[in-house]
C-alpha cells in the first residue's frame, strides 16, 4: 500500500508522523514503523546492488562472492567476522534449509553472515539490504543532508511491515517476501547511534532463491483484504527548501547532526559548520 503525502513545515510533518502512529496504535498493530530518507523525491526504493550490478542476483552467487573478498578485507580492516557456521557448502545450506527459506536468513547460524554484511553496505559495497532508521528524524537528517542546492523535494518513506497485531503476512511461494531484520547487535557504533535496522527482498525463482527488487512490493489497496494489511508504505514529501528550517531543528531540539550520527573529526567539522555557516 503506498501513500503519497506533502508537507511544507516542520509542523505539518510531525503532525503527519503523530496521524501515522495513531492509526497504526488504533489497529493494535504488532509492527513498529521504520524510516529511510532518500534525498530526491523521485528516487525509488532500491538496493545498492539492484543499482551497481543487476536485479534479481541469486543468494548463493551473491555470497560465493562476498566470501572470496572477505579474507581481503579482514587484513585490510583488522576485523573477523564468523561467517563459517556452514558445516556444508553455502548451497547445501539452503537445500536443507529450502522449506523454512527466506526465513532461515534470520536463524541465529547466520547472525555472523548478517553481521558481515552490515560492514559491507555500511562501507559501500554493493548489498542486497536496504537500510532503514527506528527514527523519522535520522531519517529526515539523512533525505536533507544528501539534497542538492536547489532541487525540488525529499522524501521521508514509513514502512510498516504487517497491520496484524500478530505480525503475521500472507503469501504464496513464488511472491517476493520482505523480511525485516531489526535493530542487530554487534555491528558497528554508528548502526547505533543511527538506530538501524534492515530488510531484505528475498523469492524464490527458477528453483533458485534471489535477492529481489522492492519494485511492485508495495501496491495501493483499494479493499480490506489481507494484502492491505500488509507491508505498508507511505512516502512523506517535503521541499528541498525548507532544508535549513528542519536541520536546525534537529540539532537545537534532537542532537541530530553529523557528530552525534558519525561521530568522527570530520563529523564534527561539518556539525560546526552547518552551525556557524547555516
Amino acid at each position: 500500500m503506498i501513500g503519497d503525502i506533502i508537507v511544507d513545515s516542520w509542523n505539518d510533518f510531525e503532525d503527519e508522523l503523530a496521524r501515522l502512529e495513531e492509526m497504526r496504535s488504533s489497529r493494535r498493530a504488532g509492527s513498529n514503523f521504520i524510516y529511510r530518507g532518500q534525498s530526491d523525491a523521485s528516487y525509488e526504493l532500491e538496493t545498492t546492488l539492484d543499482r551497481k550490478q543487476r536485479k534479481m542476483m541469486p543468494i548463493a552467487e551473491y555470497h560465493g562472492i562476498i566470501e572470496k573478498i572477505k579474507p581481503q578485507i579482514e587484513v585490510f580492516s583488522g576485523g573477523h567476522w564468523d561467517t563459517a557456521t556452514f558445516q556444508k557448502s553455502f548451497d547445501a545450506w539452503l537445500d536443507d534449509n529450502d522449506s523454512y527459506m527466506p526465513h532461515s536468513l534470520l536463524l541465529k547460524e547466520f547472525n555472523g553472515t548478517l553481521r558481515y554484511m552490515f560492514w559491507l553496505r555500511h562501507y559501500g559495497f554493493p548489498s542486497p539490504l536496504l537500510d532503514w532508521t527506528g527514527s523519522p528524524y535520522i531519517a529526515s537528517y539523512f533525505a536533507f543532508n544528501g539534497a542538492r542546492d536547489g532541487q525540488g523535494h525529499v522524501a521521508v518513506f514509513v514502512y510498516l511491515d504487517s497491520m496484524s497485531e500478530f505480525r503475521t503476512k500472507s503469501g504464496w511461494s513464488g511472491e517476493p517476501v520482505i523480511l525485516n531484520i531489526g535493530p542487530f547487535g554487534g555491528a558497528l557504533k554508528r548502526h547505533y547511534n543511527q538506530k538501524s535496522e534492515y530488510t531484505l527482498c528475498v523469492m524464490r525463482k527458477n528453483e533458485h532463491w534471489i535477492y529481489a527488487p522492492y519494485e511492485g512490493m508495495f501496491m495501493p489497496a483499494s479493499d480490506d483484504s489481507q494484502k492491505s494489511r500488509q507491508d505498508l508504505l507511505w512516502k512523506i514529501t517535503i521541499p528541498w527548501s525548507k532544508r535549513n528550517e528542519f536541520m536546525s531543528r534537529l540539532d537545537k531540539y534532537y542532537n541530530i547532526n553529523a557528530l552525534s550520527l558519525f561521530d568522527s573529526s570530520e563529523a564534527l567539522m561539518d556539525t560546526l559548520a552547518f552551525r556557524v555557516f547555516s
